[in-house]
């Protein structure tokens, strides 16, 4: 090897251990959710991770947008239009009402409150269902005096839980059903049983190792000031439920569902609909684009491209080469439930798919909803493993309820290794 090719070697290795540093340092950060002594939250944590990134020069600034997974980030936004609709109208306050209702025990109301999320999350995404319950969610659990931690836990971890049963739960049952051409209903017939069980096991925690659920920590005075911004922050915002308005948003969200179960490009079909709920005579545009969580889209897109340099280093597909050499066999369910797990908690579920796409035999039976299911479950396991997870401890900080990393991760890993338990055992049972 001449001079010229050690420099470029030295150059090359140099490299990886920077991309590699600030990864570390950037997925630390997140976990964490803050930097000692600077005001910034998650979202500015991950654009500054990319911009690092980008300034090494270990991708083209074209490539990284060209990576992207622009659909993903498209589909978001729209139902969250579509959300913002039904949010405006009172319909998200008036749905809170009833989940948690005046007369209920706490237990009976957290299966309610859960319930609710893992329905709403099989059908408009576990991100956006997450960040239209919480604000509501923290108002009605202050109102009763419940604990709003192992409440807010549950319903994140049954939002993860319930997106894994369709494949418009979360993106990456959408990039999955469309490598492995599975149907609606053929996920949801497979998923039903094992999400179903993890459900109620996720509940069984919470209730009988989780905090006590009646054990209020109210609200502190800038969170119930952020509660009424965040519910009346635009200037066209209803003092009462509007039944024309929320009969739109609710026509929006059903056609998106029967529009995701036809063959038709999913991102522009959710985008044509949120455009329609911009036409209408009840909300100004921007009271509608005003609930749009753009910092959450930053997040997104941000964090994508602080997973795509680090790609570059061939860290994540040695690790897959490892997982092979070792002899895991990725045409084996549990096997890759195993392998998906892993990887989801190294570098975010949805990359981790993205990597097993490329080595799980396409012939393999129910692969496409295995990975789904098995790397949904995994990422109730700490906070950086799933974005849902992130949506809920910044909103709960936002009314002032702090969420820990290891106060997550305490209820996170056994929900998790309990619900891959009964993934695995139904995997068994079927193949």
């Amino acid at each position: 090897m001449n001079t010229d090719e050690l420099t470029k070697a030295a150059t090359d290795e140099s490299g990886v251990i920077l991309v590699s540093i600030i990864f570390i340092i950037c997925y630390v950060a997140l976990a964490i959710g803050r930097i000692p002594g600077l005001r910034i939250d998650r979202a500015g944590i991950a654009l500054v991770g990319a911009a690092a990134m980008l300034a090494t020069g270990s991708m083209e600034f074209h490539d990284a947008m060209t990576q992207t997974d622009w659909s993903t980030v498209i589909t978001l936004m729209a139902l969250m239009v579509i959300v913002a609709q039904l949010t405006q109208s009172g319909l998200t306050i008036k749905v809170a009402t009833k989940i948690i209702p005046k007369r209920l025990g706490p237990r009976l109301t957290l299966l309610l409150a859960m319930a609710s999320c893992a329905v709403a999350s099989a059908l408009i995404t576990n991100d956006v269902a997450i960040l239209a319950f919480t604000p509501v969610l923290l108002q009605r659990l202050d109102a009763r005096g419940f604990h709003p931690i192992p409440f807010l836990l549950g319903c994140t971890f049954a939002a993860n839980i319930g997106s894994a049963s369709t494949i418009i739960g979360n993106p990456q049952n959408m990039i999955l059903a469309g490598a492995f051409d599975v149907s609606f209903t053929r996920h949801l017939a497979w998923s039903i049983v094992p999400v179903l069980a993890a459900f109620f096991v996720a509940w069984g925690t919470i209730v009988l190792f989780g905090e006590k659920l009646q054990n209020p920590i109210h609200l502190p005075k800038e969170g119930r000031q952020a509660f009424e911004e965040s519910t009346y922050r635009t200037r066209s915002a209803p003092s009462q439920f509007h039944p024309i308005a929320a009969s739109l948003g609710v026509a929006g969200l059903l056609a998106v569902i029967v529009l995701f179960v036809m063959p038709i490009s999913r991102p522009v079909s959710v985008l044509c609909i949120a455009a329609i709920i911009l036409l209408n005579r009840v909300y100004s545009t921007d009271a509608i684009l005003g609930r749009v969580d753009w910092s959450l889209l930053a997040l997104v897109v941000s964090l994508g491209v602080v997973v795509n340099c680090f790609n570059t280093t061939s860290i994540p597909s040695e690790v897959v080469q490892r997982l092979g050499t070792y002899g895991v066999d990725f045409s084996s369910g549990w096997q890759m439930t195993i392998a998906v797990t892993i990887l989801g908690n190294l570098v975010n579920n949805i990359p981790a798919v993205l990597l097993l796409i490329k080595v799980v035999p396409a012939h393999t039976p129910d692969a496409g909803v295995i990975l789904g299911v098995a790397s949904t479950f995994a990422g109730n396991f700490i906070v950086v493993g799933s974005l849902a997870n992130m949506i809920m401890v910044r909103e709960a900080g936002k009314h002032g309820i702090i969420i820990s990393f290891w106060r997550h991760a305490r209820m996170g890993i056994p929900v998790t290794l309990l619900s891959l338990g009964i993934l695995l055992l139904w995997i068994a049972f079927v193949g």
